[in-house]
């Protein structure tokens, strides 16, 4: 088996002595164009990488931008949100303030009536009073007229005169 290759080693060798110079000419060129291919391919790929590098550079620069951009819109919102929430407590406070006078005139007049109202229950009260103490004044004297001792009038029949007796004994 060692022999077998090596036979064929030989056989190899042989047939590249017995190649054209031609032949490894052309295969001399065709070697040439493949470096000179991988070797722009590999400039290429260090140019690209540079194009690589500045679009990362243009991307972050964008970003950043961007961040800027929207920090700036962010706090824009934020003071006019502030703004607005000023303005409205403004504008809740004055109504605060008007229903507040509003109720005061409106409690005012509520206390103004229930005065008037307690001076009419007064009065009313005191009728009251006075017709409730005349009814138990008349009671009370209905009661004692009756407590009192009257004399009893009993009305009997006249006594019936004696007889004399007819026969008297004697």
């Amino acid at each position: 088996m060692i022999e077998e290759r090596l036979a064929k080693l030989e056989g190899i060798v042989e047939g590249f002595r017995s190649f054209p110079p031609l032949a490894l000419t052309a295969l001399s060129i065709v070697m040439a164009a493949m470096g000179v291919v991988l070797t722009i391919g590999i400039f290429s790929i260090n140019g690209m990488r540079g194009e690589i590098k500045d679009l990362g550079t243009r991307t972050d620069s964008q970003i950043k931008d961007l961040g800027t951009r929207t920090d700036s819109q962010i706090k824009d919102l934020g003071t006019r949100t502030d703004s607005q929430i000023k303005e409205l407590g403004a504008r809740t406070d004055n109504q605060i303030r008007e229903l507040g006078t509003r109720m005061d005139g409106q409690i005012r007049e509520l206390g103004a009536r229930m005065d008037g109202l307690s001076k009419q229950l007064s009065e009313e009260f005191r009728a009251m009073r006075a017709e409730t103490a005349a009814q138990t004044s008349a009671i009370a004297n209905s009661i004692t007229a009756a407590r009192q001792f009257q004399p009893q009038v009993i009305v009997a029949p006249p006594a019936p005169e004696p007889q004399q007796d007819q026969n008297p004994r004697r």
